[in-house]
């Protein structure tokens, strides 16, 4: 954990710079951040909205298994280290139910995206 900590501490000021570059270089009046940790970093106060996508324990760690070669224990111990959902869901503007399929993801991202576009 304290490993992690000073990786962090090394890397999220230069992903911050990074972030700020591409969006500074950006010809578009909406950008889309996709950065998973980023309550966990500290940087809500890079957007304007926040989307937090939720879903069930059970189906994440299933997921996540299928994407990454790692144990349920070690999942377990990520998903630990974030915030929890619901501190997430009182910081979100928006928030998507993701325990279905991707074409009912895809419909609620393209509600936001409408509703994002309209301001």
């Amino acid at each position: 954990r304290a490993l992690l900590k000073k990786l962090n501490s090394i890397m999220h000021p230069e992903i911050v710079k990074a972030i700020k570059r591409q969006i500074k270089k950006s010809r578009n009046s909406l950008v889309v951040l996709d950065a998973p940790l980023l309550l966990e970093a500290g940087l809500r106060s890079l957007v304007t909205k926040l989307v937090v996508v939720t879903v069930k324990r059970s189906l994440q760690i299933q997921r996540l298994q299928k994407k990454l070669p790692l144990s349920r224990k070690e999942i377990n111990l990520r998903i630990k280290s974030q915030v929890p959902i619901r501190k997430k869901i009182q910081s979100a503007d928006f928030i998507i139910d993701n325990n279905r399929n991707k074409n009912e993801l895809k419909k609620k991202v393209m509600l936001i995206r409408r509703s994002l576009w309209k301001n």
